[in-house]
């Protein structure tokens, strides 16, 4: 918990703390629950989500974020919650059509959110850092390009007001054609792409063409998910040369699409040493099998990760999220000043004498500088 980390996807509607969901429902007087247990049940069933029971979760946590004080408390409690794991910069993911059912505008929303970020970012009891993603889904009223085109214009408004970049996700729209992936909107990414604003797309489930298209058709900055990369070696070359990062997490939809290559290697590692830049992400935190802290020990049992192999993975959420550049660089200074400390406090020392070797280098290196490296294993970071 103490290492510094970052949450580059995260979102508002499928990561309330449980305790909050009861809390609300209490207060909303909904009869069906009659205790915290029924809530769990719900959101967490004991047998493993379904597509059905996440869709039935999913929706409970929506219904309950219809007003700007159920807004605010959900943001406030997901920042609690990040904050406790260590994670020190989140970009929360906001889709506004999803919390206007009771007579909120999407811009009212827009700003509920922004409000409370500013006061948490202005905070100096809270050790985090918060920007903004609006994002459309294929699932949602957003899947119409006036709904689209409305939530990109109200993101590039308020863009320095703490909105840091635009979204594309949903289930849909990886299963759609290649050449028409995001035909349903093209205005809208025309319109990002001229005012050079921050774009990431769900693509590649299953087709890696269409990270190409998200890239150069869509102006994608960034790739969520990207899983048909990993059996693309020319296009995983392509994305490490150009260093478009990738949001990845350890959930159940990561393991269906990585469950080959589990078999011989960590998805995260298999990143690393192919050159791209993997950043952690929890996407729905609630609805995932795995807490946030269990995710990353997961990395660790799985990964065989080296010492060096933490701080460049974790570094990398740090060097490349979706804030201006000047942003970035602070951030990743304090990084390194707190992993520094941190890893001087546990007996590391001269870090930045020691580069990051993919791994299919280290048997020849590790025999000639083994002195240097010796510190960096898993044992001795355990």
């Amino acid at each position: 918990r103490r290492l510094p980390k970052t949450d580059l996807h995260c979102r508002l509607d499928g990561s309330l703390p449980l305790k909050l969901v009861w809390e609300l429902l209490q207060e909303e007087k909904q009869n069906e629950f009659q205790s915290f247990e029924d809530v769990c049940h719900i959101v967490k069933p004991p047998d493993g989500f379904t597509e059905n029971t996440r869709k039935t979760a999913k929706e409970l946590f929506i219904s309950l974020l219809q007003s700007r004080s159920t807004i605010k408390r959900a943001v406030l409690a997901i920042l609690d919650d990040a904050i406790c794991d260590g994670v020190r910069y989140l970009e929360l993911m906001v889709s506004l059509s999803l919390h206007i059912r009771r007579g909120l505008t999407r811009e009212q929303v827009l700003q509920t959110v922004l409000e409370t970020v500013a006061e948490v970012n202005a905070s100096t009891t809270k050790d985090i850092e918060v920007g903004v993603v609006v994002y459309i889904a294929s699932d949602s009223k957003d899947h119409s390009e006036e709904v689209a085109m409305e939530c990109a214009k109200l993101a590039v408004k308020y863009r320095d007001q703490g909105v840091c970049g635009f979204g594309l996700f949903g289930p849909d729209i990886q299963d759609l054609e290649v050449d028409s992936e995001f035909s349903f909107c093209p205005e809208v990414f025309r319109y990002l792409k001229d005012e050079s604003f921050n774009i990431s797309i769900a693509a590649g489930k299953e087709h890696p063409m269409t990270i190409i298209t998200a890239i150069h058709d869509a102006g994608a900055t960034r790739i969520s998910g990207g899983f048909s990369a990993l059996h693309a070696p020319r296009l995983m070359d392509y994305l490490a040369t150009h260093g478009y990062p990738i949001e990845m997490g350890l959930t159940e939809l990561s393991d269906s699409y990585t469950s080959k290559i589990q078999s011989f290697t960590n998805p995260m590692q298999l990143c690393l040493d192919a050159g791209l830049l993997p950043t952690f992400c929890t996407f729905d935190a609630t609805l995932n099998r795995f807490s946030r802290i269990e995710q990353y020990e997961r990395v660790l049992t799985h990964a065989q990760f080296t010492t060096s192999d933490w701080v460049k993975w974790l570094s990398i959420g740090f060097r490349k999220n979706f804030q201006p550049y000047g942003t970035r660089e602070r951030m990743w200074a304090a990084f390194d000043r707190s992993i520094r400390e941190i890893l001087t406090q546990e007996g590391f020392t001269l870090l930045d004498h020691i580069p990051y070797i993919p791994r299919s280098m280290r048997a020849k290196v590790c025999f000639t500088h083994d002195a240097s490296l010796s510190c960096f294993n898993k044992t001795t970071f355990e």
